[in-house]
This record gives C-alpha cells, structure tokens and sequence, in this order.
C-alpha cells in the first residue's frame, strides 16, 4: 500500500488545468452541444418588459355584492306567514330563508295534514294525496303510498296508487288544497314493516 503524501488540497476530483494566454478550448465530444447565452443554466426567465412599454390589465373576477356575508342564507326574522305563490293551478306554501326541511318530515306533514303535494319522482313532476310513510318490508327502504292524481305516470294511469321510494322524491312542496282519505286506502298495508305517518 502506497503512503500518503500530503499535496496541500482535499482529495477528490482532479482540478482542470488552467488555459494558457491564447490556447483554445480542448474540441466537446459529440452529442448535446452547449451553446452559452451569457447567463447561469436553469429555469428560463420570463421576457421582461421593453423599456417605456406598460403592462397589460390583469384579469379580474366579476364580483356582485348583495350586501350581506357569503354563507348559509339567514332565517327570516320578521314572524309574518310565508306569502304563496302559484305554480300552475296549485297555491304552493312558500318557506322562509333558511335550509330546506328533509323529505321524510314533508311527507309527514303532508300526511296530518292532508296536504296535496308537488314533487318531481326521478326527476318526472308529479301531484299527489300521501296516505302513508314507512319502512318497506323486506327491502328496508323508506317509501310512501300516495293516491296520484296528476303528472308523469310510467304507467299511464291516472288517478291512481303509487308507491313512492322517497330516496328519489325531489322539489317537494306542500299546496293549500287538503284532500279526504280515497277509497281503497289500507291502514295496515302489509308491504310496510313499520309505519312511521297514516292519516
């Protein structure tokens, strides 16, 4: 094993040589030739601006103020009823601010009350007298049975029975017309494991 001899720089890479006054460069392998540009390697810069020249508008997003906070709409203070509002031949009870109440406690309401209802079914508007709301046996879905008497029927039939899976009752909203029970309405409907409203 050869001694070390201390040489007065870190060992590693050996140092390129200087070039003398008036040598040129050793000729590059060929491959990627390098053409300098005057400036260190890396991301490239962004083309400044010509001298005297003024930069361009930036865009800005079209904001409409409604004078109030962005967030959940505030509940009505006021304590005055709800106005209504016709769709159609049908007075609809119009709500207050606030969140839309659940299906499931529409159709519950619309059961004690005997209340006609709106709603789109699959996304198909739909009018009818809910009679009642459970759990359907077997399946375990909640589902309504109503007494259709207007709108989209994929059977063709109307007035007449459905059977509704509220999963897919959308736009629910209660008119001012009541109705009386139909004939042909069961109390204890067999096709229910457990009957949450009747009328």
């Amino acid at each position: 094993m050869s001694p070390y001899m201390p040489t007065g720089r870190p060992r590693g890479r050996p140092r390129k040589q200087p070039l003398k006054p008036g040598e040129a460069p050793p000729p590059r392998p060929a491959g990627r030739q390098y053409i300098p540009t005057g400036r260190p390697r890396g991301r490239p810069r962004k083309n400044p601006l010509a001298e005297g020249a003024v930069a361009g508008p930036r865009k800005a997003l079209s904001y409409v103020p409604t004078g109030r906070r962005p967030g959940r709409p505030r509940k009505d203070q006021s304590g005055a009823p709800a106005p209504e509002v016709s769709i159609g031949k049908l007075e609809v009870e119009k709500r207050g601010r606030g969140r839309p109440p659940a299906v499931a406690k529409l159709i519950e309401q619309a059961i004690k009350g005997k209340q006609l209802a709106a709603f789109r079914y699959e996304g198909k508007p739909r009018i009818a007298e809910f009679h009642a709301f459970g759990v359907m046996a077997g399946r375990g879905h909640e589902v309504a049975s109503g007494f259709q008497t207007a709108g989209y029927s994929r059977k063709g039939k109307l007035p007449g029975w459905r059977l509704y899976n509220v999963d897919r009752i959308t736009e629910l909203t209660l008119t001012t017309r009541t109705f009386a029970s139909r004939p042909g309405y069961t109390p204890d409907d067999r096709r229910f494991r457990k009957i949450i409203a009747r009328i």
